[in-house]
C-alpha cells in the first residue's frame, strides 16, 4: 500500500494501520514526478495508495493509475475513491496482525538520483533495532519534543522520528509549510532537532542577513555579551531548549559546524543509509575533537573499513534484500558485510570519517584520483557561496562550479 503525502499525523496513522492489517507500506517521495510515482506503484504491485498534502497535484493525479484505489487524507488533494473521514466511520479491525521479526515491514525506495529507484526490503527487525538504538544513543524520553518535516519517504525520518516516537511516546510536531517553518519551530520548542546541510546553511544566511559575521564574531569574543547574543540567536530560531542538534543525509562543512558551535549549537554529524534502516553512526555524545567526523556506530550495527576504503556494515538493522533484484543483492554483500559504496576512514579512537561515494570519485586525464566531497566542504566554508560542485572526469584539470548567495 503506497503513501504519497507531505508529513502529517495521518501519515503516521496510515503507516500504523497498514502494519496492523498485515500489509506492507510503500512510501513515495511527495516531490516525485509522475513517471517515478507510476514506476514505484507498478514495480511494488501496490494495491492502493494513501494520498495527502502535496505541493502540486498534477504529478500525483497523472502518476497514479485510475484503477488503483486512492484513500485521500483530510486535506486538499487529488480526486479519489475513498475519503479518510469516511473510512474512520467503519468498524475497526477485530484482530490486529502480529508480525514476525523477519516479516517485511516496508519497501523503502531510494530517491532514484542515479537511475530508477531501488526497492529496499526493510523488516520489522531492521526498523525495530534502528529505533531502539537511536532512542538509546540519543537518550530520548517521552517528554521530548521532536519535529517531522524531512520527507517520511526517507528511511532516516521514519526511524529517527516516526518509529522513535512509537517506541518512547515523545511529542511530534509537523510543519505547516516552508513560510511558517521558523514560527513552527518556535511553537514546537524541540529538544532534539535534526536537519540537512542545506538548511543549516540557510539558517546561517538568515542570521547573517540581520548581523554581519564580522560584528557577530566580535561580540562572541566578549565575556557575558557572547552568551546573551548566542542565546538571542537560538531563541530567534526556536532552538534555545534543544539539547541536541543533528545533521545528516550529506556531508556538512567543518567550518559551518565550528560557526554554529560559537552560538551554542553543537551539531552532531550523523551517517546512515536506507539499507541500514536509518542512522548508523553519529558524533554523539558530542565530541569537539571529533568535529568533522560521523562519530561512532550505534548499537544496531557494526562498521569497518574494507578494501578501497569502502565502509562495510552488518547487524540487525541492515536490510534483507533489494526487491526482486537478486543480482544487486548478491553484489552488495561480501562475507556477510553490506558494501555501502561510501568511502571512509577510522580514527585511532574509533570515530569514522566519510570521504565520498565511491562512484563520485573521478580520475583526471593526468591519472589523479579526486574525491570531490572534501574539496567541496572546504569551499563551502566561504559564506558567500550557496552551492558547490567539483567534477573533472577525464579532464586535464579539476573544475569547481559555484552558486553564489
Amino acid at each position: 500500500v503506497g503513501i504519497l503525502s507531505k508529513n502529517c499525523a495521518e501519515w503516521f496513522i496510515a503507516d500504523l494501520a497498514i502494519m496492523m492489517a498485515g500489509m506492507i507500506s510503500v512510501p513515495i517521495y511527495f516531490t516525485a514526478n509522475r513517471d517515478t510515482i507510476q514506476y514505484i506503484i507498478e514495480e511494488s504491485n501496490s494495491k492502493a495508495v494513501f494520498v495527502g498534502k502535496l505541493d502540486g497535484l498534477v504529478e500525483a493525479q497523472e502518476g497514479i493509475a485510475q484503477h488503483i484505489p486512492r484513500i485521500i487524507f483530510p486535506y486538499p488533494s487529488v480526486s479519489g475513491q475513498y475519503s479518510w473521514q469516511a473510512l474512520l466511520e467503519n468498524e475497526p479491525l477485530e484482530e490486529v496482525h502480529t508480525a514476525d521479526a523477519e516479516d517485511t515491514m516496508t519497501l523503502a525506495y531510494t530517491s532514484g538520483s542515479t537511475g530508477k529507484p531501488n526497492g529496499v526490503v526493510i523488516t520489522y527487525q531492521n526498523i525495530g533495532a534502528a529505533a531502539l538504538a537511536t532512542a538509546t544513543r540519543l537518550k530520548a524520553t517521552a517528554d521530548d519534543h521532536v519535529m517531522s518535516y524531512l520527507p517520511l519517504a526517507h528511511i532516516t525520518e521514519r526511524a529517527v522520528i516516526e518509529n522513535l516516537s512509537f517506541y518512547i511516546g515523545c511529542s511530534v510536531f509537523f510543519v505547516e509549510n516552508l513560510t511558517t517553518f521558523i514560527d513552527d519551530v518556535k511553537v514546537a520548542q524541540p529538544n532534539v532537532f535534526g536537519s540537512v546541510p542545506r538548511l543549516w546553511t540557510k539558517f546561517q544566511s538568515e542570521i547573517l542577513n540581520k548581523m554581519p559575521d564580522k560584528k557577530l564574531q566580535f561580540l562572541l569574543k566578549i565575556p557575558i555579551i557572547n552568551q546573551l547574543v548566542a542565546k538571542k540567536i537560538r531563541i530567534s530560531l526556536g532552538l534555545n531548549n534543544s539539547r541536541m542538534f543533528l545533521s545528516g543525509t550529506a556531508p556538512i562543512s567543518p567550518g559551518i559546524l565550528q560557526w554554529y558551535k560559537g552560538i551554542g549549537i553543537s551539531i552532531s554529524e550523523a551517517w546512515g543509509m536506507t539499507e541500514t534502516s536509518g542512522m548508523s553512526c553519529v558524533n554523539y555524545p558530542y565530541q569537539t575533537d571529533a568535529l568533522g567526523s560521523i562519530g561512532k556506530s550505534v548499537s544496531c550495527v557494526e562498521m569497518k573499513i574494507g578494501d578501497s576504503q569502502e565502509i562495510l556494515v552488518r547487524g540487525p538493522a541492515v536490510f534483507k534484500q533489494y526487491y526482486r533484484n537478486e543480482q544487486a543483492t548478491n553484489e552488495s554483500f561480501i562475507d556477510g558485510w553490506f558494501r555501502t559504496g561510501d568511502m571512509g576512514s577510522e580514527t585511532i579512537d574509533g570515530n569514522f570519517k566519510f570521504i565520498c561515494r565511491t562512484k563520485e570519485q573521478f580520475n583526471t586525464a593526468k591519472g589523479k584520483y579526486v574525491a570531490p566531497v572534501p574539496i567541496e566542504s572546504l569551499v563551502e566554508h566561504n559564506l558567500d557561496i550557496e552551492q558547490v560542485g567539483v567534477f573533472g572526469q577525464g579532464r586535464k584539470h579539476t573544475i569547481v562550479s559555484l552558486v553564489m548567495n
